[in-house]
């Protein structure tokens, strides 16, 4: 059977320098004090930007700084936690920069209202001077966003209820990169490997006839719940896969991203037509119907895609 990687057994030549944010797990705890304590102080900023260009330009600044800082702070946590979803201290790394980035967007929630409070054609008096220039994207989107922004107590509570509205997301990742076992297929030489969502999009990358019938057959005693699980993550790395074919994919994961890359290579009409057959094939999976049925029906669809 083929060796499954694991992060301490691939060439670091292949890995990710996270010593490039911060040299070591302990710096981290000190900049997690640092910009919680930032936040604190700029949210004691509310109120403040009817004193004049000045005021607005340096708070401007200093949510910019803020801002960066906890970029750099969040990458490190999350970048940490995919190196091994099942590592429990990165597990409560992420979580935690999770809830900071709740913490940083209400101390500055109050910045749009107060923006969109001024004279009329303040904001775009701003856009215009060049002392505002670093500033011109953010105010712009100011002004774009003025008929979807609340007060400032209402920004403060959306922002305050981030940690409550990810959970559905953080729990469905935890489930799929790291509780979840999906079983062993077949790989590229016969040998056994580790069923993934991304070992489905790379067999139907490769054309591999064989090897999507035999996974598709490893399915066959499979309960629901792990197939709906297997077909909503390959329907997500589809959408990827179009995002990258289009130039315009995000994202951090290197795993999904190379997935997505490979298949990428499928025409725009191939991974349209695949990403219909997996939502037909997950809607199905709510209704009385059994794996191996849902199985066949997927090999089915795969193996006569829309030329």
């Amino acid at each position: 059977m083929e060796k499954e990687l694991t992060r301490e057994t691939v060439d670091p030549r292949y890995t990710w320098d996270l010593t490039r944010i911060y040299a070591s797990d302990e710096a981290w705890e000190e900049a997690f004090v640092t910009i919680k304590a930032q936040a604190d102080a700029f949210a004691q900023r509310a109120g403040t930007l009817n004193k004049g260009r000045e005021s607005i330009l340096e708070t401007l600044a200093a949510m910019a700084k803020m801002d960066e800082e906890f970029e750099a702070l969040y990458v490190y946590a999350m970048m940490k936690n995919n190196e091994d979803s099942t590592n429990a201290k990165y597990q409560a790394m992420s979580d935690r920069a999770g809830t900071l980035a709740g913490v940083v967007a209400a101390s500055s929630a109050f910045m749009e209202p107060e923006l969109l409070a001024l004279p009329e054609g303040e904001v775009e008096a701003m856009i215009a001077d060049p002392a505002f220039e670093k500033y011109d994207r953010y105010l712009s989107g100011v002004l774009r966003m003025k008929a979807h922004t609340l007060t400032a107590n209402e920004e403060k509570l959306m922002a305050m209820a981030s940690d409550a509205c990810n959970a559905a997301s953080n729990a469905y990742e935890m489930l799929s990169y790291a509780d979840m076992n999906l079983g062993m297929t077949r790989g590229e030489n016969g040998e056994k490997v580790q069923l993934t969502d991304a070992r489905l999009l790379s067999l139907l990358a490769a054309e591999d006839e064989r090897g999507l019938m035999e996974l598709c057959i490893s399915l066959e005693k499979w309960d629901r719940d792990r197939l709906s699980a297997l077909l909503d993550e390959a329907i997500l790395l589809l959408r990827d896969a179009l995002l990258c074919a289009a130039g315009a994919l995000d994202e951090a994961d290197p795993l999904r991203e190379e997935a997505a890359r490979q298949a990428s290579a499928l025409s725009p009409r191939r991974l349209l037509a695949a990403a219909a057959h997996l939502k037909r094939l997950r809607s199905a999976c709510a209704f009385n119907i059994g794996a191996g049925h849902l199985a066949g029906w997927l090999c089915a669809g795969l193996l006569h895609p829309v030329p």
